[in-house]
């Protein structure tokens, strides 16, 4: 996976958001979204549903980390990694705009 994921150029990744309770961002031709303080992660893509019984990261999560700052991103793991039950992952098909 590592390989794939650094083949994604750095130029296709877009962060919409790196705050306390959001980290955001377009990678490629998907989304990502990881809300901090509901525990949920939202990836738009097909292959991620079958991730997610195994809670398994997919190359454009793994590039948004590689992506920000070496800190927050083991930060942002190593919540992850302590409190796997209680986290979400979703695949989300299609995106829903505020109304």
């Amino acid at each position: 996976m590592l390989e794939t994921t650094r083949s994604i150029p750095d130029t296709d990744l877009s962060l919409r958001e790196d705050s306390r309770q959001r980290l955001a961002a377009y990678v490629a031709d998907t989304t990502v979204d990881i809300d901090l303080e509901q525990r949920t992660i939202i990836y738009r893509c097909p292959a991620w549903s079958k991730s997610i019984p195994e809670k398994k990261f997919r190359p454009h999560l793994a590039k948004l980390f590689l992506s920000v700052n070496p800190e927050r991103s083991r930060t942002i793991l190593s919540l992850i990694q302590s409190t796997l039950d209680s986290w979400k992952f979703e695949p989300r098909l299609t995106v829903a705009f505020p109304q």
